[in-house]
């Protein structure tokens, strides 16, 4: 395996693919905990993480971005749009900048190793700096520490055989790697999963015999835990989840990013133990209280697209809009839409103004700006029900 990559245990993968999920240790059920716990706690020697064992990662709090060269054209794939040309993307300017840029260098890549996908975390800098910083999401990262426009920090890289994600021999991988960090410029810049790891002594205070003793045993290795039955049993093992994340948290709290400075917030950390591939997350609690605050009045234009939605339709999903298309009323739901259009036009305008007046950091906003704009020309420009039912079945 690639010392620039690790890649993920896993099998044959559609083009367009979403990330495999990190599990959440303080979302996780009694049993993914248990389980979680008999992976990890061997790795916790004399109070440390071994590190040689496990991996840590800092959780880059940008835009998921994939770049892909793919039937002879450079293509691209954000969190939900699947595989696309650059303009479909949530952030076209980016996605202008690296069609332009590197479309040529990709297909030179692809003439002497094949088709591949590159996935990675997006930060745009370009007319988002401020105070030296740029705010993608929630966590600030130094915009010294890219170029003019951005980055990329890759995590994965994988070659297209028959619309299909296979792995590139380890010589391969390696040298398309040196060739994406050859890219760097002045303007853009390339780092790999290997440049945000933690390498220094993470502590960790709680005794692993004592836990691993007590998760042994038959009690709490069950296939299903009753909430009625199992309630006690239930609650002592959420007292051992809150004490363990409480640890993990404290390593998030302790741990500078990559590219922050000092005393920043970082996102979280991810935990990947190398024997099996599997990737287990923590975040920070003052970076949820901080996103939040950040992306409040977004948020609240997404449930108005939903509310909307749900009421032309009686579904808020265009995947069951779509699946139950046939059996909805046509005619009356071209009714509501001329009756409540103008209201819901009326109420995106408002948080879109609230967006623009809030004081908070400028790349948040453009990006809110942005986002919620697209999402209300999507109600101006809906005139006709048909018209919606055509376009989501094409």
């Amino acid at each position: 395996m690639s010392k620039f990559l690790q890649l993920y245990n896993m099998i044959m993968e559609d083009i367009n693919s979403t990330r495999k999920p990190i599990q959440k240790v303080n979302a996780m059920s009694p049993k993914e905990f248990i389980a979680f716990l008999k992976e990890f706690l061997p790795y916790v020697k004399n109070g440390k993480v071994d590190l040689n064992d496990i991996r840590i990662t800092e959780k880059v709090d940008g835009s998921a971005l994939s770049l892909l060269w793919n039937n002879n054209d450079m293509k691209f794939e954000s969190s939900y749009s699947g595989v696309t040309s650059w303009d479909n993307l949530p952030f076209p300017d980016a996605g202008k900048f690296l069609y332009q840029t590197y479309r040529l260098i990709f297909r030179d890549i692809a003439e002497q190793f094949g088709d591949f996908k590159i996935k990675g975390e997006l930060i745009w800098i370009d007319g988002m700096e401020e105070n030296g910083k740029v705010t993608p999401v929630g966590a600030s990262y130094l915009t010294e520490k890219f170029g003019s426009f951005g980055g990329v920090v890759v995590f994965e890289i994988f070659k297209i055989e028959n619309d299909k994600l296979t792995r590139f021999n380890d010589e391969d991988e390696k040298t398309i790697m040196e060739m994406i960090q050859d890219m760097n410029n002045d303007e853009f810049s390339f780092y790999l999963s290997q440049d945000i790891i933690l390498n220094q002594n993470v502590n960790f205070t709680l005794d692993p015999n004592e836990l691993l003793s007590i998760i042994n045993s038959p009690e709490f290795n069950k296939e299903r835990f009753d909430k009625k039955a199992d309630a006690k049993l239930i609650e002592e093992i959420q007292k051992i989840q809150n004490n363990v994340v409480k640890q993990l948290s404290n390593i998030v709290d302790q741990s500078k990013g990559a590219f922050s400075a000092e005393g920043d917030l970082i996102e979280g950390i991810v935990l990947k133990i190398n024997s099996s591939g599997n990737q287990y997350g923590i975040f920070s609690d003052g970076y949820k209280n901080m996103k939040h605050s950040y992306w409040e009045k977004f948020e609240n234009v997404k449930s108005l697209y939903i509310e909307f939605l749900n009421k032309l339709f009686g579904y808020s999903q265009l995947r069951y809009i779509k699946l139950h298309w046939n059996e909805i009323d046509k005619k009356q739901a071209q009714k509501t839409l001329d009756s409540i259009k103008d209201e819901y036009v009326k109420k995106i305008e408002t948080l879109i103004n609230d967006i623009n007046e809030s004081k908070i950091p400028s790349s948040v906003k453009n990006t809110q700006i942005s986002m919620a704009t697209k999402t209300l020309n999507k109600i101006k420009e809906l005139k006709s029900v048909e018209k919606f039912g055509s376009d989501l079945n094409e």
